[in-house]
């Protein structure tokens, strides 16, 4: 092989670990949505985010720290999520009575991930 084919091949290689690596990192931005809520919202936008059915995890911070992670059980939605989940959601509204502005970081599902 010569020298300017060998250059170009290596060229090509590395634009493709470029490109997947690009890729990679889009699908992993994707995979988290951070939501600010208002304290008196939070119960409310937590409901929301178990009725999409989307996410696998919600973690829930104050002043960048984490206060609580709730993981998601698959397959719960609806009444049974209220059942199953209501010892978190009595949990979190307590947290939520007594806090401002709160961070909802939303961890989707990979099948989930657009």
């Amino acid at each position: 092989m010569t020298d300017d084919a060998s250059s170009s091949s290596e060229s090509t290689t590395q634009q493709a670990k470029n490109t997947a690596q690009d890729a990679a990192q889009q699908a992993q931005d994707k995979a988290v949505e951070e939501v600010t809520v208002r304290g008196n919202q939070v119960v409310e936008k937590f409901k929301e985010i178990v009725d999409r059915g989307n996410a696998r995890r919600v973690i829930v911070k104050r002043k960048g720290e984490t206060v609580m992670e709730l993981p998601l059980t698959a397959g719960v939605g609806g009444a049974a999520a209220a059942v199953a989940l209501s010892p978190t959601l009595a949990a979190l509204g307590a947290f939520a009575s007594l806090a401002t502005d709160v961070k909802l970081v939303i961890e989707k599902k990979e099948d989930a991930v657009e």
